[in-house]
């Protein structure tokens, strides 16, 4: 989940981008409703969308990261600025979370769900992949954060070595593989989980938007803003020939999903993405949708709320009163429960992560002056 470093280099629409995502991850991880009944059922649809979030941020990741990353290529420093750089901007909040929740655990006498090096060196994906088991809400999410730092890792080397039309080759290349990556490990019966967290199978939307950052370099942005649209297009048909198999539902962990219906959202999000930035300058709705300041505002603070949404919502549901037992002696009823935890999870989290921001992660990011990176991003 990339974030750029000051609100005067950012794109507010990327910002907006940001906040659909990680509004779509906590609709979907704050799901506590299932078949209480149909107006619970129709939210607990809604909410097996929630994974989409995760996907937006992927391919925006690797689209602002290839573009940071070309735009500095050749430089003096290139590989220990942009390390130095990446580092100031996750180490501090991830760690501090993670500390948070080892200290807090180690209080309560309950031991991290996996041996704790898994957090500390961001491997997490692998290892709740082995045991297929997510562990706990506190820590599920650093799986998304290993997959990125795996990418962070390895893509500067190849960005250094590559014209940019290998960049555009090695990106299909990934995209393809991770496709048949997913379908032989469903045929051999690999968990949902191992294939939705392990980085091979999920590069594939980094990939994307290292796609499009290369593309964007090489062709007429006139032509591609008239082929985006049908990028678009072919992702959602994709999706929705998926759903039509799967009687509706769109869980990550159905096969067809966690196959073709991968492929489908990365398509749309990179079409989505793409012309967005192709509308750079001009006024659309989708531009001033994306930079609706609620929105774009929740987006610039979305790093901090993804890390400790998990935490928050784990003490809420510690609370009797939202304990499954007793959500349908709720006022209003099992639905209004969810919205409540939902709506609750949402603003503390995005209160945590202001304060988080200006306190604490400020402090660490303004040491990025000393590793200068050529980028407008």
């Amino acid at each position: 989940m990339l974030h750029s470093e000051s609100r005067r280099e950012r794109y507010v629409e990327l910002d907006g981008v940001r906040g659909v995502a990680i509004g779509f991850t906590l609709l979907g991880n704050t799901l506590i409703v299932r078949d209480e009944g149909p107006r619970e059922h129709a939210w607990a649809i809604l909410g097996d969308f929630g994974w989409i979030g995760v996907q937006l941020f992927f391919v925006l990741s690797g689209y602002l990261i290839t573009n940071i990353l070309l735009d500095a290529k050749g430089e003096r420093f290139y590989f220990r600025n942009f390390y130095a750089r990446r580092a100031l901007r996750i180490f501090p909040a991830y760690f501090l979370m993670l500390t948070i929740a080892t200290v807090g655990r180690a209080a309560l006498n309950s031991p991290l769900p996996h041996n704790p090096l898994c957090y500390w060196f961001f491997v997490s994906n692998f290892c709740i992949a082995k045991s297929g088991d997510w562990g706990n809400l506190y820590l599920g999410a650093t799986w998304s954060l290993a997959v990125e730092e795996h990418f962070y890792l390895l893509w500067p080397l190849l960005i250094a070595f590559l014209s940019i039309r290998q960049v555009m080759w090695a990106s299909v290349g990934i995209i393809l593989g991770s496709l048949v990556l997913r379908y032989v490990m469903s045929a051999e019966g690999y968990s949902a989980v191992t294939l939705y967290t392990i980085t091979p199978t999920r590069i594939d939307a980094i990939a994307a938007g290292a796609l499009i950052a290369a593309f964007i370099r090489t062709g007429s942005k006139t032509k591609l803003a008239a082929v985006a649209p049908f990028i678009l297009a072919g992702g959602l048909a994709v999706i929705a020939a998926t759903i039509s198999q799967t009687s509706g539902s769109f869980r990550y962990d159905l096969r067809l999903v966690e196959t073709l219906g991968y492929t489908g959202l990365t398509l749309a999000a990179a079409g989505f993405i793409l012309m967005l930035i192709l509308s750079q300058g001009r006024d659309n709705a989708m531009r001033r949708a994306m930079r609706w300041s609620p929105l774009a505002s929740i987006g610039f603070y979305s790093y901090a709320i993804y890390l400790y949404h998990g935490m928050v919502h784990v003490i809420l549901l510690k609370l009797p009163l939202f304990q499954a037992a007793n959500l349908a002696m709720f006022p209003g009823g099992p639905l209004a429960a969810q919205l409540l935890v939902t709506c609750a999870v949402t603003l503390i989290s995005t209160g945590l992560a202001v304060a988080s921001y200006h306190f604490f992660e400020s402090r660490f990011l303004s040491l990025q002056r000393h590793f200068p990176l050529n980028s407008r991003h």
